[in-house]
């Protein structure tokens, strides 16, 4: 905000007290400033010291929050390019070899779209997402059967919503975002309830909404800007949310979360666009909609989309193999199971078409597919650029159940993203160990204190076994009050601390966890069993986290 040079638009600053101005017989002159008089009349211009270090302030202030939205820019934009690099689709591209022509192999829009009270209708063939997003004014929600590519959607908008964000700095950031690790507790969804029940009629005292502590801590962990940052895009409607994964949450949850989304999109925190993602049997279950303008439900694909994608791709041999059986027809209409089967189909060791056939149900022809992807990943071959990749390697045995037993608390925990340090008690199992753990804890408390106490005891009474007997009796009272009250359930937030390594070292040496979890999880990465993005980890996808959560534990 730079100061006009013209003398005419200077304008003399508010008098403080004990200051007259006087404006009638007062003439500005530019870049002068006198007092005059027994009153202290005051002359300014627009050399003000005080307006040029405001201006100077508000400018570097506006350069920086600039820099900030450039910043997060570029950090979205690498998540979606890494996710969509390290999807199934792209893999099994990269396995045929032709990774670098992919406009051969895109599949087009094949969907139903509703906007407002219209009944659904298809797409017009060469539809494309953005087009769909801006016919409902950028309130979208994307519907759709498991594996049918609803992820895969949200981020190819993301992508394409990125660069006009760059062509308009105006347009909000899209960030995604992941409702399955909204946890908020009863209490805090009873005390909003009861004051949007309160507030109702006083439009100038409404509650914040329920997601937003949500909001701004998921995105300051995700992406490391300041409460205060994320909190002033918030309010001046620079945030595009991509939510994904509103069916994945615990399902007493799904409907609150609902209705707190709804909550976004009125009032003083309206966000003018929102895409939403969910599966479509959880979302029609539930008895509240989102109140978006438009949904787009991701149709299975045809049985002519499929015979000329593996015709594209030079493996029409699958399409051989497979048109006559209606029910193995049926699962690779879904494009999840259609990429798995073209990533497995050239592996002899571990996949058969005829024992695919023998598989009586769909489901069972489902878990024969993910079986065989997973045995394949198992055995993959790294070609890696980061340093000593292949030095550290971990048996097939020893893989799967670290893997089963992450995919069983995520399912436990209804989540979908893993944080190392946000282990906790829970993952304990027996009694015994819980019991361990606490007392351990608790040891860790009391000594804590016992030295707190005693710096404090000593100060007071300056008698070296006084202070040590009252610290040791305060120590233990309020250890053992920590040992009854303790939630083994609670997240240790920070995960280099005495607690944490010791919570680690007891599932370490029980077999749930490798003692260096981020390399292990680096190498399932590497195999195309998880995704990583920055210290988050998710399997390649929800079914097959399913798919491990349903195996028994490996000895």
């Amino acid at each position: 905000m730079n100061q006009s040079e013209n003398s005419d638009d200077n304008q003399p600053s508010s008098p403080e007290q004990g200051i007259k101005q006087q404006a009638n017989n007062s003439r500005f002159v530019s870049g002068q400033q006198a007092t005059i008089g027994e009153d202290n009349i005051q002359i300014q211009g627009d050399n003000n010291f005080i307006v040029k270090t405001l201006t100077f302030l508000v400018d570097k202030q506006t350069t920086t929050s600039i820099n900030y939205k450039k910043r997060l820019l570029v950090k979205v934009k690498d998540e979606v390019e890494y996710r969509l690099k390290k999807s199934l689709h792209n893999a099994s591209l990269i396995n045929l070899g032709i990774e670098s022509h992919p406009q051969q192999v895109n599949n087009p829009l094949n969907a139903l779209v509703k906007i407002g009270l219209k009944p659904p209708e298809p797409i017009p063939e060469n539809t494309t997402i953005l087009e769909v997003f801006d016919s409902v004014n950028g309130q979208l929600l994307i519907l759709g059967e498991p594996g049918a590519g609803k992820t895969t959607t949200l981020l190819e908008l993301a992508k394409v919503i990125i660069q006009r964000t760059k062509e308009k700095e105006d347009y909000p950031i899209p960030v995604l975002l992941n409702l399955s690790s909204w946890k908020e507790n009863d209490q805090a969804i009873e005390k909003w309830k009861e004051s949007k029940k309160n507030n109702k009629n006083n439009q100038n005292n409404k509650p914040k909404p329920l997601l937003l502590k949500w909001l701004i801590s998921e995105i300051q962990s995700k992406h490391g800007f300041s409460n205060e940052v994320i909190m002033d895009w918030i309010k001046e409607g620079q945030l595009l949310l991509f939510l994904d994964g509103l069916d994945e949450g615990e399902p007493t949850r799904q409907k609150i979360c609902v209705e707190a989304i709804n909550e976004l999109l009125q009032g003083e925190w309206q966000f003018s666009k929102l895409v939403v993602a969910s599966r479509i049997k959880e979302y029609e279950s539930l008895e509240i909609q989102l109140q978006l303008q438009g949904a787009i439900y991701l149709r299975s694909l045809t049985e002519k989309q499929i015979k000329d994608y593996l015709s594209t791709i030079n493996l029409i041999e699958i399409w051989n193999s497979i048109k006559d059986n209606p029910e193995i027809l049926d699962l690779v209409k879904i494009p999840l199971f259609l990429n798995i089967t073209v990533l497995t189909y050239s592996d002899s060791e571990n996949f058969s078409i005829s024992k695919w056939q023998e598989s009586i149900s769909i489901q069972q022809k489902a878990d024969y597919l993910l079986k065989s992807y997973r045995e394949r990943m198992l055995k993959r071959e790294i070609s890696s650029e980061k340093d000593n990749i292949n030095e550290y390697t971990f048996s097939r045995e020893k893989t799967l159940n670290y893997l089963v037993i992450l995919a069983k608390m995520l399912n436990k925990n209804s989540q979908t993203e893993f944080l190392i340090e946000n282990i906790n008690g829970s993952w304990l199992k027996s009694e015994i160990d819980i019991f361990i753990y606490k007392i351990w804890t608790m040891l860790i408390y009391v000594i804590f204190l016992f030295i707190i106490f005693t710096s404090i005891f000593w100060a007071v009474f300056n008698n070296y076994y006084i202070a040590l007997l009252l610290s040791f009796l305060f120590s233990l009272y309020w250890g053992l009050i920590f040992f009854f009250g303790f939630d083994t359930n609670e997240n240790i937030k920070n995960k280099f601390n005495v607690q944490h390594l010791f919570l680690r070292r007891i599932l370490y040496r029980n077999g749930y966890i490798p003692w260096n979890y981020a390399r292990f999880l680096d190498y399932c990465t590497e195999r195309m069993l998880l995704q990583r993005v920055g210290g988050r980890y998710r399997f390649i996808h929800k079914l097959l986290q399913d798919h491990f959560a349903e195996m028994p534990k490996q000895n």
